[in-house]
């Protein structure tokens, strides 16, 4: 077996077992009855404290639920939001440059929608304040703050207290600002908490071999230095996390929807599956406010893609939602060039597909004399097997002195037996950060490229699945074995087979690599099978 096909075996085996016991034991998903999806929060620049709305009678919490809500649009160039009043909350959340199909027909498109659907319409992000124990509803105020600011409004009614919630968009980031701003007039201390609740309903689409749908979420809690990642479907317990810092939030694959406060203080997440969604609680503030003082909190909500720009112009830390690790191995140092050079590619063609492809040769010439070495020690192995053959006759009835001679024949011909398997494992680090390159790269989204309508699903029709058999055989046939002949006919016909078996459930845009891999390294046998090799 070639050291191209053993690469392809060890990935295949190591996602048939990463993902077996999600295919065949994860629990089904409710199709009816999706609860609420509630956004995330995200910090940037807070809003500069301002004084509080005069504490005019305001209306009770029973007659703000009880009549319509006001919704106010607010967008910039990466977004449009509708903001609405009473316990607020994002009404409506769309990224213009992403959008996926609606439904079967493939033409129809529309926006990424971040919100979902909840017992009172699509929301997300939705604000709880609490004073004295009481949660407060607010009135979006009519007076202008800006083109990208609105300010919502409440006070109790004997101007004990008021409270003003300024929302804004800042600037063209994936980013709502909130600025909650409190006024204790009274004589007595106010006990004040605020919270965000983040929600999103588990994918409804079914679940490949080898990958969940790419509308899979995941629980992040990041409180301190400890940082949790849940995998939604999988969530039986309430998770509860604290910390003098930190964020929360919802991975759903290549998007992401958190909340971060701006200021230090006393953090918490809480994890909970409430049916068919997850929902994750982040705990903003909770103290007191002195008669005469007023009390400042600043959060912000990111909702967008997973880019690690795009997070980091809101917090570094939110770049940690980018998941570049495979069974618990590190893989960012390969993944972020990968990623580069994908954009750079992507720059100068225009096309993904074309982009994939072109990684494909880079990667292929930075492994060449890897490559180059291990083909090489193969095919001297493979002139060594007369003599090996040999000895294990001669000494058949001695495995002791038959091993000494054979690595006597290893030392006196300079042949490393490990020389073909140390190069391969060597690259296997580079197929995994490939993989969650692929994974990760939100830009490939929904992307077509010849007959394919979306890099990052399965193939409809698995056509390169198919072509990718074809070429592992005629590799096969090519490449040098030291392996038994009847050893090497099982394998010529099983792996071709095998392997297009799981080339059907992994992304396209990754198969295409392989496949584009696959004819480049036929190539490459041809050349080097060309150099004359000795021992």
């Amino acid at each position: 077996m070639s050291e191209q096909q053993r690469i392809i075996l060890a990935l295949a085996l190591s996602f048939g077992i990463l993902f077996a016991w999600q295919t065949f034991f994860a629990p089904p998903v409710p199709v009816q009855d999706q609860v609420a999806a509630i956004a995330d929060v995200k910090p940037a620049d807070a809003l500069n404290p301002v004084d509080p709305i005069p504490a005019d009678p305001t209306p009770s919490v029973q007659q703000v639920l009880s009549r319509e809500m006001k919704r106010i649009p607010l967008e910039n160039g990466v977004m449009r939001t509708e903001i609405a009043d009473g316990f607020p909350s994002l009404r409506m959340v769309e990224l213009r440059d992403f959008s996926e199909e609606t439904g079967k027909d493939p033409v129809q498109r529309s926006p990424v929608s971040l919100v979902s659907q909840g017992k009172n319409g699509p929301e997300q992000a939705v604000v709880h304040v609490s004073i004295n124990g009481t949660e407060q509803a607010y009135v979006a105020e009519t007076r202008p703050l800006g083109d990208h600011q609105i300010v919502l409004r409440a006070a109790s009614g004997d101007g004990v207290w008021s409270s003003d919630i300024r929302v804004g968009l800042r600037g063209n980031d994936y980013a709502v600002t909130y600025d909650v701003v409190t006024t204790n007039r009274g004589a007595v201390p106010l006990a004040l908490r605020v919270d965000v609740d983040l929600a999103l309903g588990l994918s409804q689409k079914k679940r490949s071999f080898f990958a969940p749908p790419v509308d899979a979420s995941a629980a992040l809690c990041r409180m301190g230095d400890e940082f949790v990642r849940e995998d939604a479907e999988g969530l039986e317990e309430v998770i509860e996390k604290s910390g003098s810092k930190g964020w929360a939030g919802i991975d759903r694959q290549y998007f992401v929807i958190a909340a971060i406060g701006a200021k230090e203080g006393q953090k918490s997440c809480t994890v909970k599956r409430e049916g068919p969604i997850v929902a994750v609680r982040y705990g903003v503030a909770s103290g007191t406010i002195a008669p005469g003082e007023s009390s400042s909190e600043h959060f912000v909500v990111y909702l967008g893609p997973k880019r690690s720009g795009d997070l980091e112009r809101v917090d570094s830390s939110l770049v940690e939602a980018i998941d570049y690790t495979i069974m618990g191995l590190p893989l960012a140092f390969l993944a972020k060039p990968m990623l580069w050079a994908l954009s750079l590619f992507h720059a100068w063609t225009g096309s993904w597909g074309l982009a994939i492809v072109l990684l494909t040769f880079a990667v292929k010439a930075l492994l060449f004399p890897i490559t180059y070495k291990s083909v090489v020690s193969m095919r001297r192995m493979q002139l060594l097997k007369p003599k090996i053959e040999a000895l294990r006759e001669r000494f058949k009835d001695d495995r002791m002195k038959q091993q000494e001679e054979q690595m006597k024949l290893f030392r006196e011909t300079g042949v490393d037996p490990l020389g073909g398997c140390l190069p391969m494992l060597l690259q296997m680090p580079v197929w995994f950060a490939l993989y969650r390159t692929l994974w990760s790269a939100v830009d490939l989204y929904q992307q077509p490229f010849l007959w394919l309508k979306d890099l990052t699903a399965a193939e409809p029709f698995p056509i390169m699945a198919l072509l990718l058999g074809i070429v592992t055989f005629v590799q096969q046939k090519m490449t040098p074995t030291g392996v038994d002949s009847q050893q090497a006919k099982i394998m010529l016909y099983v792996m071709p087979i095998m392997l297009t078996f799981f080339m059907i459930y992994l992304p396209s845009g990754l198969v295409l690599y392989i496949l584009a891999n696959s004819i480049l390294t036929i190539i490459q046998q041809l050349v080097i099978n060309r150099r004359e090799v000795r021992i």
